[in-house]
């Protein structure tokens, strides 16, 4: 979880350092406490003398003397608003006095009393904030990507508009299965550019039976799309575009297939796809031949197969081994491969970012099957040609703004579709 405490506030700033365990903070005038416990929600602190404590209930005369309140709302400031006006919150209850403005922001809260004539109960408190920090998400959306991240790896690790330094992490990292995709290059330069440090992007040509040619001249124009991407929102990175089979796979291209069956198999502790046959079909990790153990991925690559993407998030998640990154987690409906990146998490390495659906795609796209018709690099530029620069920079602004990233938990199953053509662009939303 997160605890933010103003830096003035002495007593509630030491008691946060003796009572939780935290990993860092960071913060002048407020300070951030990133918590290896509860939640991905954030908590203000703040302490208050005895005779400002709140009522012990509304038909009360006694001051708490050792408790907590914790206000739960989903409009954060609501009730700052309601007490501006004059008139008493749901969220407010009996308070005498206001949080901290400063703590506006925060989802819950702590009042600590300053002059307790009990201790304060160590574990009942911290028990009460942990529960209140951690997200509730419908389960309908719980094996998408974004719930995932909130909610299955280690928040500590999860770059949040809370938690947004990524630490030693030099770069922002993803990919897509096929030749381009425009959303995600987007989604990839924009966490980037708010981290201030480098992007990577791979493309797996063998995923679509593309010659390396063909592969380049994509690359080249993701590139060119990148470029002017970067100049209409004024931004900078340092993008670095390469091959899937390169740049995640090529430490692995010789192992044994067995060899990868099992140590796949091992990590996400079940049976799952993790190649694909020329024909498109998928080849579980229980179900391996014994000609087809000993062969390599790079002998596979050669005769029309490719690798599925539970070995592929495998492999990327290792690099973390190479050198620390943050990875984009897409919101996308199968998101239980991404508790692969868990070890390299608790061990330090890696970083993940949530991002929204998104796809920017041909304006005779079909929305319920947007990722079959995505516009091509060069389909963009020549448009742009037409559109001319004002227009075009207008386009580019709006598609960079689509990008949700990192993406709030009330984002999650909340798609946009950007449809694009010699008219211009069409946003659609979509819901699961």
């Amino acid at each position: 979880m997160y605890i933010k405490v103003m830096q003035s506030d002495e007593y509630a700033l030491g008691w946060v350092r003796r009572n939780l365990p935290v990993v860092s903070e960071f913060g002048n005038g407020v300070r951030t406490f990133v918590v290896r416990a509860g939640g991905p929600k954030v908590a203000g602190v703040y302490s208050l003398p005895e005779d400002s404590m709140f009522w012990k209930g509304r038909a009360g005369k006694t001051k708490l003397g050792h408790s907590v309140y914790l206000p739960r709302h989903t409009k954060p400031s609501s009730w700052m608003l309601e007490e501006a006006l004059g008139r008493k919150s749901r969220n407010q209850g009996m308070r005498s006095v206001v949080q901290p403005p400063e703590l506006a922001d925060c989802d819950a809260y702590l009042a600590l009393n300053r002059n307790p004539k009990k201790p304060h109960i160590i574990s009942s408190i911290v028990g009460n904030i942990e529960a209140t920090t951690k997200t509730k998400i419908q389960a309908t959306l719980s094996d998408r990507g974004g719930a995932v991240v909130y909610n299955q790896l280690p928040h500590t690790r999860v770059i949040t508009t809370t938690n947004a330094k990524p630490g030693e992490a030099k770069s922002v990292w993803y990919g897509t299965s096929g030749l381009y995709n425009l959303a995600e290059l987007v989604i990839t330069l924009k966490a980037a550019c708010q981290m201030g440090v480098g992007a990577k992007f791979d493309s797996y040509r063998y995923a679509v039976r593309a010659t390396e040619k063909e592969a380049l001249y994509e690359r080249e124009g993701m590139r060119r799309f990148a470029r002017l991407a970067l100049t209409a929102v004024a931004a900078k990175t340092r993008l670095v575009l390469g091959e899937t089979a390169t740049m995640v796979l090529g430490g692995i291209e010789d192992v044994p297939v067995g060899q990868l069956a099992r140590t796949i198999q091992s990590a996400t502790n079940h049976p799952t796809a993790f190649l694909h046959r020329p024909d498109g079909t998928a080849v579980l990790t229980n179900a391996v031949s014994a000609e087809l153990a000993k062969m390599t991925l790079r002998q596979l690559h050669e005769t029309g197969w490719w690798a599925g993407g539970s070995l592929i998030y495998w492999a990327f998640y290792a690099q973390a081994e190479k050198h620390s990154f943050v990875a984009v987690v897409y919101d996308g409906a199968k998101g239980g491969v991404h508790r692969l990146a868990q070890p390299w998490m608790e061990k330090g390495k890696l970083w993940v970012i949530p991002a929204g659906s998104y796809h920017i795609t041909k304006q005779e796209a079909d929305p319920a099957s947007p990722w079959k018709d995505l516009l091509g690099p060069w389909d963009f530029l020549r448009f742009a040609k037409t559109w001319g620069h004002e227009k075009t920079v207008e386009i580019l602004r709006t598609l960079w703004e689509l990008s949700r990233v990192p993406l709030p938990v009330e984002g999650i199953g909340v798609g946009y579709v950007a449809k694009v053509g010699l008219d211009g662009l069409e946003v659609e939303e979509r819901r699961s």
